[in-house]
């Protein structure tokens, strides 16, 4: 499939690779790995996030319980078929990646890639479906986005940012080597514990915004859910089980297990790219937050009541 004009979307398939891109970005899927993201290209920059081509390729992780709420995951990686097609419109183009024949189970599922014409994010979505009536899903890992940060090599100007506790965490160097020992951060600069350092945090909880950020000295990667109506969600960065010992970005999306029933979720998770600093990612939140009803007129200027307005005392605690 031939590339569209530099001002649109295309979809084009090299070797393995079907490659969903812009003017601004592009994505890269590995159809022998069954729709796993393997490159995240920043053209601005000619950036290549996803440096490490030997890091687990999966797409999504599923969660489920059966009748004795015994839990059991099942990723991409396991799928026996898996599909692919794209639809095309003026204003965007979409990738539909489909899989399915897990041994032992019915279920199929379907992530959905939007890529609008101008726009350095993706949109993403998923659908599962043919559950039976003994097993229910209550959670949904996707995407996931491996290959990016390598313990010990990192890049220069390398940071990651997180909102949490109402404050944003910001880690220079977020994973670093000293005398062939992983550190991370402890107490304070001068107390390092050993390991290697992960968040894992809900929304809504100690993530107070749905947002994460990863960047260095050329371009930056946003990952986010602009979901209007708060659904419960994980942001985490941190090694997975099963993925290697470097940690993976990764938004888990909880569900209401119930068994037998369909999932469909609908609210935008987004991928993409950035350039600037932790102001320049937490923008392109704030643009989108302050389209919605509870944030597109400041508090001042809100009907409320003058005690209000003119200040009181909160106690907060969250989980």
């Amino acid at each position: 499939m031939t590339a569209k004009p530099a001002q649109a979307t295309y979809l084009r398939k090299t070797g393995n690779t079907v490659r969903l891109g812009n003017r601004h970005v592009e994505f890269g899927f590995d159809i022998k790995s069954n729709g796993a993201l393997v490159s995240l290209w920043d053209r601005r920059t000619d950036t290549e996030f996803i440096r490490d081509q030997k890091a687990p390729r999966v797409l999504y992780r599923l969660s489920l319980y059966d009748r004795k709420r015994k839990t059991t995951t099942v990723d991409s990686r396991q799928a026996r078929r898996s599909s692919w097609y794209c639809r095309e419109s003026e204003e965007d183009t979409t990738l539909v990646l489909e899989s399915g024949g897990f041994p032992g189970y019915t279920m199929s599922v379907r992530i959905e890639v939007t890529l609008p014409a101008d726009s350095q994010l993706s949109t993403w979505r998923m659908h599962v479906s043919g559950l039976r009536t003994d097993e229910a899903l209550y959670l949904a890992e996707y995407p996931i986005v491996s290959g990016v940060l390598k313990v010990g090599d990192g890049v220069p100007g390398e940071v990651l940012v997180t909102p949490r506790q109402g404050e944003g965490y910001l880690f220079r160097d977020p994973y670093p080597v000293v005398d062939n020992l992983p550190i991370m951060a402890g107490k304070g600069p001068d107390q390092p514990a050993s390991g290697v350092g992960q968040f894992s945090q809900m929304y809504p909880g100690s993530q107070s915004m749905q947002f994460m950020l990863y960047y260095h000295s050329k371009a930056g990667i946003y990952l986010a859910c602009h979901d209007a109506d708060m659904h419960v969600k994980r942001f985490s960065c941190a090694p997975f089980t099963d993925l290697g010992p470097n940690p993976v970005m990764v938004i888990g999306h909880d569900q209401p297990a119930e068994a037998g029933r369909n999932v469909d979720v609908r609210y935008e998770t987004l991928l993409g790219v950035f350039h600037g600093d932790w102001y320049d990612g937490a923008d392109v939140y704030k643009q989108w937050a302050r389209q919605q009803w509870w944030c597109r007129q400041k508090f001042a200027e809100r009907d409320i009541a003058d005690w209000v307005r003119k200040g009181f005392g909160i106690w907060q605690m969250s989980n």
